[in-house]
């Protein structure tokens, strides 16, 4: 009897724990589902206010890039490159943000080529000359034995990789200190078999290194690494995220280690597979010349019309132009920079803006494209699919970046489609291509049809009737 009283507590006491475990497993997966929640939730709102920054930062980069070429004063300069600095941080910041979005959605589809990573590499570590001299830290850069080393890489995408790891670095070294970077390649048979032939670069710096705890964290999204000195939290916790996702896509590895023997600071190991043999053929860039990477200018250079070329002052032409935007703000400052140029129109939205292109009808409409009442797109579409419309030409605005809402933006029918923050020289110059195109083709028709009209019938007499 006492057996079976045994044996009937052994059960119960095995059932608790089944459901002890069961519920154990169930919170942890409830707890997994909801930090997933609340990381997307994050994303979607930084996504969302995002979209918001474009606009007010078309009104900071646009005026400053203007002020910046024409204004000499030393001093000047120097503000202006601070804050030209600083809105790039935003905007970097931003279309980072835009870049883990299309990760998650499996949107990023990378185009491989194969490229000279001395050049490559050189030319990212100029960028950040300045600083290094501003905060007196040394930056070298060794690849003795890879001097002319190729890998294959996505050259738009990959350079984000090593700006986010010597961005970091140069945030978390003190002035006087140093950031190395290191390029070279090596065997190791453990590893996946892409990898076990691999180029490493290596960023080292000073700084004050990674708590041991924080190491296995530190490439979660929206993780912030605190800072030992003054127990805070410091960056947003997206870059080195983002910097994962992207050399997990190119095949490669990523890991984080403190520097040995007390040294301060940590390095940044990234692993690349050789070759292209782990690359489908869509993958890969048809021109298979190796690419050297010149990045963009830093800052704006000059920008100067066919007009001031020729030493001419610019004279209003008879063009109207129909700028529409609610944003008041970027609606008038378009409005102003083009007055020199053109009769300008306003409209705070698509279905005021169509009851002003029926009654005015401008030469071309510059659109943004989310807007009340009616979007820049079904605006668009109207205008194309209405036979006394679709001769004006459609420039569109949008904050958006992705390559389906440009692509959409076109299958509207629209002839330019620009992301904010713009250059408005660029804005300017496509406005006057498309008037001029259009101006060149009504001239043709206009001509073909008085020709026409000047032909006159004649009779030929055969010579057989004499």
């Amino acid at each position: 009897m006492l057996i079976y009283a045994l044996l009937a507590v052994a059960a119960v006491y095995g059932i608790i724990l089944q459901m002890r475990h069961r519920y154990r497993i169930r919170q942890e997966m409830m707890q997994h589902i909801h930090a997933e929640q609340i990381n997307e939730a994050k994303l979607q709102f930084f996504i969302n206010i995002s979209h918001e920054i474009r606009t007010p930062m078309s009104l900071i980069i646009s005026p400053l890039q203007k002020l910046m070429t024409n204004d000499t004063d030393h001093e000047r300069q120097k503000n202006y490159r601070i804050i030209w600095r600083n809105s790039e941080r935003i905007l970097r910041l931003v279309n980072q943000l835009m870049d883990i979005r299309k990760i998650d959605k499996g949107q990023m589809s990378l185009v491989f080529r194969e490229t000279e990573m001395t050049g490559f590499i050189n030319d990212l570590c100029e960028t950040f000359t300045e600083q290094a001299n501003k905060k007196q830290i040394t930056l070298q850069f060794h690849h003795e034995g890879a001097d002319h080393l190729k890998l294959w890489v996505d050259p738009v995408n990959f350079d984000k990789i090593i700006l986010n790891i010597l961005s970091n670095a140069f945030k978390f070294t003190p002035e006087g200190g140093s950031v190395d970077i290191r390029l070279r390649t090596g065997k190791d048979s453990t590893l996946p078999k892409p990898l076990q032939q691999y180029a490493e670069i290596t960023v080292t710096d000073s700084g004050i290194g990674i708590a041991p705890k924080e190491t296995e964290h530190i490439f979660e999204r929206f993780y912030q690494i605190r800072n030992s000195q003054n127990n805070s939290n410091i960056g947003t916790g997206i870059g080195l995220h983002l910097t994962r996702s992207l050399v997990e896509l190119h095949h490669g590895d990523i890991r984080v280690e403190n520097n040995p023997d007390g040294q301060p600071g940590c390095s940044f190991i990234i692993r690349m597979p050789l070759g292209c043999a782990h690359l489908r053929k869509e993958e890969m860039e048809a021109d298979k010349a190796p690419l050297f990477h010149t990045p963009a200018p830093v800052l704006p250079v000059p920008y100067e019309t066919e007009e001031e070329e020729n030493g001419k002052t610019r004279t209003k032409t008879k063009y109207k132009v129909l700028v529409v935007e609610d944003d008041e703000d970027i609606r008038r400052y378009i409005c102003r920079e083009l007055a020199s140029d053109y009769h300008t129109l306003e409209s705070c939205n698509g279905k005021e803006a169509l009851e002003s292109i029926f009654n005015k009808t401008p030469d071309l409409v510059i659109s943004d494209v989310m807007m009340p009442e009616m979007d820049g797109l079904t605006l668009c579409r109207k205008i194309k699919q209405n036979v006394n419309l679709n001769h004006i030409p459609v420039i569109l605005l949008t904050a958006k970046t992705r390559e389906e809402d440009n692509l959409e933006g076109l299958e509207t029918g629209a002839d330019a489609y620009m992301t904010k923050p713009f250059h408005i020289e660029i804005l300017r110059k496509t406005a006057a291509n498309l008037i001029r195109s259009r101006e060149r083709l009504r001239n043709t028709y206009t001509g073909q049809q008085t020709q026409g009209d000047k032909i006159q019938p004649i009779e030929v007499q055969s010579p057989m009737t004499n």
